[in-house]
């Protein structure tokens, strides 16, 4: 079954965006497509082009909007845009493991579900880059579903609300309302990186808030330890050492080599 994963960039976001598309070009879900709305002129559309062009062979497709649209408006065009049946919000300066597809629609599947989403995530601060292992099950359900880890039914999609922001959060509220099968995917946050570059659509103060309540301390970091050397080193991210900081001190993983 084809997954769609659902980008929407501007202006100014190349950068990110091309290492989205190198996250998109390294999974071992073979059946899946990038659908990328954007709303740049024609200057920021070449542009574009040529870093879709840098990935020969995939399935990537760019989708041009008239400018002024909110990016709730832009998310319900990538959705329409979708030749999928199942869809996946794959934002474009946030970073995927290779496994991350794959393991996230054989959960739907395996639990027959109409959307799944994320339960824990990695969160990378690139301003100081310290990364925190954010566990969302403190909050109520169903709050405790990371809104950006979407994967679900495009038949079932409601529309996004007309907001610059904070989208996600009324249509994951319409989703259970209306009674939709939502199924979590816990334990696996090594999968996704949430990163903070400081040209996020929420600043610095509200990721830093999600982690100083959410991270986890020592113990439950260092019982992940093995999990989170092994997996961090599939990303391929610019750095030789990982740093956790934690309420005892910071743990270390040494991304280059061995532990």
């Amino acid at each position: 079954m084809l997954v769609s994963c659902l980008t929407v960039s501007r202006p100014g976001r190349l950068a990110q965006l091309s290492q989205s598309l190198r996250c998109f070009s390294r999974q071992t879900f073979s059946e899946r497509e990038l659908v990328i709305v954007h709303d740049g002129d024609d200057t920021f559309a070449r542009a574009l082009r040529a870093v879709v062009d840098a990935f020969p062979g995939e399935r990537i497709r760019t989708v041009r909007s008239p400018g002024g649209r909110t990016l709730g408006a832009l998310r319900n065009l990538s959705v329409c845009s979708a030749a999928g049946e199942i869809v996946c919000q794959w934002d474009d300066d946030d970073l995927y493991h290779p496994e991350r597809l794959a393991v996230q629609y054989a959960r739907l599947r395996e639990a027959d579900g109409d959307f799944c989403f994320f339960t824990d995530q990695l969160h990378w601060f690139q301003n100081t880059d310290e990364f925190f292992w954010d566990d969302w099950n403190v909050e109520h359900y169903p709050m405790n579903l990371i809104q950006g880890t979407l994967m679900g039914r495009r038949s079932m999609m409601p529309s996004y609300p007309d907001l610059a922001r904070g989208e996600d959060t009324p249509l994951l509220q319409e989703l259970h309302r209306n009674g939709t099968r939502l199924v979590t995917l816990d334990g696996h946050g090594y999968l996704y990186i949430y990163t903070y570059s400081g040209d996020n659509a929420w600043n610095l103060s509200h990721h830093g808030a999600i982690s100083a309540w959410k991270r986890l301390r020592r113990e439950a970091l260092e019982a992940r330890r093995e999990v989170l050397a092994r997996h961090l080193k599939d990303f391929g991210l610019p750095l030789s050492r990982a740093r956790f900081p934690h309420d005892d001190g910071v743990m270390v993983l040494d991304l280059a080599g061995g532990e």
